[in-house]
């Protein structure tokens, strides 16, 4: 009889599925910002009036994303809302962090460490948010 050479989802041990919760969290925090990006970069490119408000259009989608970065964190961690917020918020403002550092060229300054920190603060209220509507059995 041949075994099978990996282990089921269920049977792997927890620290290891909540690790895989988190990058799923953040997969998809990642997505809904690449995808807001798209969507307001495609409302930019067929008007002329709201050129000057790209900035705050991408610090939205942004923002977002992390909002259910941690929303969903939450949901698939055995956490409390604060501390699940918190554990997503780092690979997700991570992720922004490096992309936004690899597509505009520059280094750290004040408004990057600002922008992370509310990157931060706002995943965090997401987890806090998911975990204040988890159904109670």
């Amino acid at each position: 009889m041949r075994k099978k050479s990996f282990k089921k989802f269920n049977e792997l041990p927890m620290s290891v599925k909540n690790i895989i919760y988190i990058f799923i969290s953040c997969f998809i925090g990642v997505l809904i910002a690449l995808i807001l990006c798209y969507i307001f970069s495609f409302i930019l490119s067929h008007s002329q009036n709201l050129s000057k408000f790209t900035g705050i259009y991408f610090i939205t989608s942004v923002i977002i994303g992390g909002f259910f970065c941690g929303f969903i964190g939450t949901k698939l961690l055995n956490f409390k809302g604060l501390i699940s917020g918190l554990i997503t918020s780092l690979p997700y403002s991570s992720i922004i962090f490096l992309l936004m550092m690899l597509l505009s060229g520059q280094m750290l300054n004040l408004y990057s460490i600002i922008f992370i920190l509310v990157i931060i603060l706002v995943t965090t209220i997401g987890g806090i948010i998911s975990a204040n509507t988890k159904r109670r059995k």
